[in-house]
């Protein structure tokens, strides 16, 4: 079953969350995890 579109708005905050397989971390440590942060 598809998943339904979102509809985004200028100016909004969004929660985007990612995992690994088997639901393992994806940031081998926490500077991995803030160097992403500043990535985005």
């Amino acid at each position: 079953m598809p998943t339904i579109k979102r509809k985004w708005y200028p100016g909004a905050s969004y929660h985007v969350t990612a995992r690994g397989n088997h639901k393992n971390d994806i940031f081998k440590d926490k500077d991995y995890f803030n160097l992403s942060l500043y990535m985005i």
